[in-house]
């Protein structure tokens, strides 16, 4: 019981995040991010593959349970 109400505020809370798009960011601050993205060796795409791959994994040890 505990577990699906955690998914449910998971799949709210994504649900929510969606409608952030990235036109709504200023072209200035998504020159900023990318810049510190390169400053600290990091890429846009790789960020947000770590970010993919953690929620899989909370997502199926939840979903397991």
């Amino acid at each position: 019981m505990f577990n699906k109400k955690i998914l449910a505020g998971a799949l709210l809370a994504l649900s929510f995040n969606v409608s952030a798009t990235t036109a709504d960011i200023p072209v200035s601050k998504k020159r900023l991010i990318d810049k510190l993205l390169v400053q600290t060796g990091q890429s846009a795409v790789a960020v947000g593959k770590q970010y993919s791959d953690l929620f899989i994994q909370q997502m199926t040890l939840i979903l397991k349970q």
